[in-house]
């Protein structure tokens, strides 16, 4: 009673299938969202500035290598105009040759004249000649050597040195706005400097370095002038101030990004020049994206759960059904009502199920009634068995009568055959023990084969040898004594001349060998297996060998070795036998 109450006190309570399957689905459903959710507020954001950033630096890497080769075009053009030896030539001695100089620019600026403005113009300013209409801002007779467009370059010292800025922004007469200006001397042989060239770039030039970058916007920054041009607007133009989004940015410039209230500043530098070009990548249309994300994550969870809800109240209902019935039927039989019922279930494993509960039921009652008949007729064999245990033992009393019999009357072999018998009778009906040591074996051997040379005389002759070392291992019975009987009986019997038999038992190793061998007319081996095995005169061999194999399993081997007219060896070997253990 205290056991039943233990049991009932930590017993789980169930839970009914329609909340199992919930749970369940509710959990294989909120997994993969809760770790999309986990992953959106620890890693989205972070992860979303980290990738912008990089493509941000990607895309600007570009840019400045587009700005930079289109830079390099054009100084080469201002290099090539600034060392025509004809265009010096003419500034240097003031001529007028103005379809010459003409000539060589449109040579020069051939394919481009679209784009930039190439202007010449001579230190004095007699000579000036461009592209286009001539910009009256390099008209050098109207300024002061200090205040001359040219002035940072009459300070280079080096002879192929340009200036590049954007300060000198204007319209052309084509309404083409000039972002950018590359300024270079024109020097004699003497390397004085007798002009200027001065190559204007048009917007309409960036548009190929603007392409395909995905920024809102580009700029152009002039770190000697601090002046910034966006490449999208031409209207912004002007310092730091009109552009809120480089306010993070320090000087000196470095290429680097910056991330701040909703965008990416990306600054890369222009090679060769003191020029960096930034581009500007806008985040809250993501961050906005991420937001409306985590919306539908919301939503997926409603729906979800609602579906959940219906499907597993859907299946516990037809699950659940066909179940109950089931356990209903089971209660019946656990109270003893064998009677079948006929499968009600239409799902096709549980119509399955309930036929194979209906086979199991008429087992059972099959098997009821076998086991009622079973049971009568163990009690007939037991009352059999009973009675025919008087049979031996009536026997053994009457041979111990014979044996006193023969001693009153001294008849010696008469009472010797008789305590021989007895004792192999003995053995024959003790059932206590189903092993015997090979010692007791050997003795029981001794006991049949006085009995044989009393019967036989001096015609048998018998060799026996056992190892002292092995004599208290411990054997099935009866595994010698019916060798040396079948020896007598189909070998010995039908021979002319001395008969021999030899037993021999000893240990080789952990293996026990015992030999049984005789010199009788012995028999064809060719269908060995079927004569042992289904010949009723070779019974006591056949049970022999069962019997070991029974016992020792893959552990033993049994062999028999026979020639015509040569004799007969059986060989039985236990393997890993050690002489202290009992097997």
């Amino acid at each position: 009673m205290t056991m039943r109450l233990r049991k009932h006190q930590f017993k789980i309570p169930f839970a009914s299938l329609f909340s199992r399957l919930l749970f369940n689905f509710l959990i294989v459903m909120l997994i993969p969202i809760i770790v999309l959710i986990i992953t959106y507020l620890t890693l989205g954001t972070n992860a979303l500035q980290t990738t912008l950033k990089q493509q941000s630096e990607n895309n600007i890497l570009l840019a400045s290598q587009r700005m930079q080769s289109l830079i390099e075009e054009y100084r080469h053009k201002t290099y090539l105009i600034s060392t025509d030896e004809e265009i010096e030539s003419v500034i240097v001695k003031k001529k007028e040759q103005s379809g010459l100089l003409f000539e060589k620019l449109f040579s020069i600026m051939s394919g481009d004249t679209y784009l930039a403005t190439a202007s010449i113009i001579s230190k004095d300013g007699k000579v000036r000649l461009s592209t286009h209409l001539f910009p009256n801002q390099y008209d050098v007779r109207y300024f002061s050597n200090d205040t001359t467009p040219f002035f940072e370059v009459n300070r280079l010292s080096e002879k192929n040195a340009s200036i590049i800025t954007t300060q000198y922004r204007y319209l052309t007469q084509t309404n083409s706005l000039i972002l950018l200006n590359i300024l270079r001397a024109i020097r004699d042989e003497n390397n004085e400097i007798t002009g200027y060239v001065a190559l204007d770039i048009h917007q309409e030039a960036f548009e190929e370095v603007t392409k395909g970058l995905g920024f809102s916007d580009l700029l152009l920054i002039d770190s000697d002038n601090f002046r910034v041009s966006s490449l999208f607007s031409v209207e912004k133009n002007g310092d730091f101030s009109l552009f809120p989004h480089l306010s993070n940015l320090t000087f000196p410039l470095q290429s680097d990004s910056y991330i701040s209230k909703g965008t990416i500043v990306s600054v890369q530098n222009i090679k060769n020049t003191n020029l960096y070009i930034a581009g500007i990548t806008e985040t809250r249309w993501y961050e906005q994206a991420l937001d409306q994300f985590g919306l539908i994550i919301l939503l997926v969870i409603s729906i979800g759960t609602m579906i959940a809800l219906s499907i597993a109240l859907f299946i516990s209902r037809s699950i659940g059904g066909p179940i109950d019935r089931l356990a209903d039927r089971m209660k019946k039989v656990e109270g003893g009502d064998l009677s079948p019922y006929p499968p009600q279930s239409s799902i096709e494993e549980f119509h399955f199920l309930e036929s194979s509960f209906n086979e199991m039921v008429e087992q059972i009652s099959t098997l009821l009634i076998l086991t009622r008949e079973e049971e009568a007729k163990m009690r007939e064999a037991e009352r059999k068995a009973l009675e025919a245990q008087i049979n031996p033992h009536f026997l053994y009393n009457t041979l111990n009568v014979i044996t006193s019999l023969a001693k009153m009357n001294k008849q010696e072999k008469i009472q010797q055959i008789s305590v021989k018998l007895g004792k192999l009778l003995r053995n024959a009906i003790d059932n206590r023990d189903a092993e015997v040591t090979l010692k007791e074996s050997f003795s029981l051997v001794e006991s049949y084969l006085t009995i044989q040379h009393i019967r036989y005389g001096e015609k048998l002759k018998v060799s026996l040898f056992l190892d002292p070392s092995i004599e208290e291992i411990k054997t099935p019975k009866l595994i010698i004594q019916p060798l040396i009987e079948n020896a007598i009986i189909h070998g010995l019997e039908e021979k002319m001349g001395d008969w021999i038999i030899d037993v021999h038992a000893s240990k080789a190793g952990n293996n026990i060998i015992i030999r049984v061998s005789d010199n009788g007319v012995g028999f064809d081996t060719t269908n060995l297996d079927e004569i042992v095995d289904q010949d009723s005169s070779h019974v006591g061999i056949h049970n022999i060998k069962r019997r070991l194999f029974l016992r020792y399993k893959e552990n033993a081997s049994f062999s028999i070795h026979s020639s015509k007219d040569e004799g007969t060896e059986i060989t039985m070997i236990l393997y890993d036998i050690n002489s202290k253990d009992e097997i």
